[in-house]
């Protein structure tokens, strides 16, 4: 298994809401893996209430591509364990698995 390793973080103590299903900016963080460095990439709360760690962003008009893409599911959930950890460490209260309305009977499977 590839090592994930968080070389920064800057928590946002105030959650930025991004696009229009109700996803949230947590904070944004800089890795290794895999030989690689990846600059800027984000911890993101989704409108399911799950959590996901996106890559950097282009930047431009075009903000919202990629990249770089994960194809590995293993992989991608690897960094988002690894950046939530470190969000928690660095006092992020926003990281657990939260149920919408209607769904407390559901797991942490949203994630």
């Amino acid at each position: 298994m590839t090592e994930v390793k968080i070389t920064g973080i800057r928590v946002l103590h105030r959650p930025r809401e991004v696009g229009d299903r109700g996803s949230s900016i947590l904070a944004y963080f800089d890795c290794t893996m895999g030989g690689l460095a990846l600059l800027g990439c984000t911890l993101v709360r989704t409108g399911r209430r799950g959590l996901v760690a996106n890559p950097p962003t282009i930047p431009g008009p075009e903000a919202q591509r990629r990249a770089v893409f994960i194809t590995d599911n293993a992989m991608r959930h690897q960094l988002m364990e690894a950046a939530r950890a470190a969000y928690k460490m660095f006092g992020g209260l926003h990281a657990e698995w939260e149920p919408t309305a209607g769904r407390a009977d559901q797991g942490e499977g949203d994630e």
